[in-house]
């Protein structure tokens, strides 16, 4: 063999021994995020709710798809055994979205949190109601349904009183004037309400001082399904919009915060946390049963043109009557941290501070100290404590 013949052989050689290697030696590949065509299509497969449904609920579904395709969703309702469908309205922020849900050959769980009120289904009575879920990726995929009762009877009362009873608030006139306790009078500060800042919050739940037709204030609680006598329930805090304190539906915009309650038939609802509290008059009014008390949630209490976010926040009242036209000694509590306190503006008449400079402790005139330790025991910050009573109205909001 010559020599050029040799020099031919070894490279070919190296070149099959190169194509050899090369898979080992190339970067790895990227996965696509684009999905591969469907040859199937994904399904659906919905669970039934246990019980009769209120308000917010959940409910609960599995996605699978062969090729495990990203799926959309639409989710409906109907009341006629599903002769028609109308859309349901989810709630958003909480469970999953309608768009790209992950799916496997085996099946993926997801939530769909459902705003039955706003739909108007089981009003004015319970209704029958066939809730579907169509998945589709490139292709329309088996919907998956479940039949169940929604009932959204709803028993609403209005905060028609309230007051501020820990921690107190702190203001002075000017840089050299002594420090006032604003909470309950104005201690002779001009531009600060006469009854302080509870007569601020008194003002605002009775009068409309803006002049658009309606009370500036009406905090509202929507019990679902009522029954005080039962275990308990849900409910639901809102804003309303009231031209009148007997009578108005739900602020625009507003959100419907559920809660689950409890009915307790006595004993004390709900109390001050230990070491929490100051010595201040009037003291705070802890509720006694017959009364409800909800579950502890972060909650954003609307304080005019405030938002406070509370840790923590409960509320508890005493049933007045049987069934009741009103409740009593109602306690609302929660915690704010430092932080948040002194990114919360107050506006007032005079210009405008953060809460965190109107409290003790947090940068007010005040000498004292109102911190408090928050639930996780190591925030500080300060327990909110707001005594209040409410009575019946009528309710024509969802």
């Amino acid at each position: 063999m010559s020599r050029t013949s040799v020099k031919r052989s070894s490279r070919a050689l190296s070149i099959l021994i190169l194509l050899a290697l090369a898979p080992a030696c190339r970067k790895p590949s990227v996965q696509s995020d684009v999905d591969p065509p469907s040859v199937t299509p994904p399904t659906a497969v919905v669970t039934m709710p246990i019980g009769t449904q209120t308000g917010i609920f959940s409910i609960l579904y599995v996605l699978s798809d062969l090729e495990s395709n990203k799926t959309n969703i639409l989710a409906e309702w109907s009341i006629d055994a599903g002769a028609s469908y109308f859309p349901a309205t989810r709630v958003v922020g909480v469970g999953d979205g309608t768009s790209s849900l992950k799916t496997t050959p085996g099946g993926i769980g997801h939530t769909f949190v459902w705003d039955s009120a706003v739909d108007g289904v089981g009003k004015p009575a319970a209704a029958a109601v066939r809730f579907r879920i169509t998945p589709s990726d490139s292709l329309p995929g088996t919907p998956g349904t479940a039949d169940f009762t929604v009932d959204n009877q709803v028993t609403v009362f209005r905060i028609d009183a309230m007051a501020q009873r820990d921690p107190h608030m702190f203001l002075r006139a000017t840089l050299f004037s002594p420090c006032q306790d604003i909470t309950d009078d104005d201690g002779g500060i001009p531009n600060v309400h006469p009854n302080g800042v509870n007569g601020q919050v008194q003002d605002s739940l009775t009068t409309d001082g803006d002049g658009d037709g309606f009370i500036d204030s009406s905090p509202l609680f929507l019990f679902r399904m009522f029954d005080q006598a039962g275990p308990g329930g849900k409910m639901e805090l809102a804003s309303g919009r009231f031209a009148t304190t007997a009578s108005g539906d739900l602020m625009p915009g507003t959100t419907r915060t559920s809660v689950t309650y409890t009915n307790v038939a006595s004993g004390t609802l709900l109390s001050v946390n230990p070491g929490t509290t100051k010595p201040y008059a009037p003291a705070v009014i802890e509720p006694t049963g017959p009364g409800f008390v909800t579950d502890p949630i972060n909650y954003i209490l609307k304080s005019g043109n405030s938002d406070i976010p509370f840790e923590g926040f409960q509320v508890a009242g005493t049933y007045s009557g049987d069934p009741a036209t009103g409740l009593v000694n109602g306690l609302s509590k929660g915690f704010i941290s430092e932080a948040n306190a002194e990114d919360v503006v107050i506006m007032g008449n005079g210009g405008s501070t953060t809460l965190a400079g109107l409290l003790a402790g947090g940068g007010s005139c005040s000498a004292t100290d109102d911190r408090d330790f928050g639930p996780d025991g190591v925030t500080r910050g300060w327990w909110f404590y707001f005594n209040w009573t409410a009575q019946k109205v009528t309710y024509t909001g969802p």
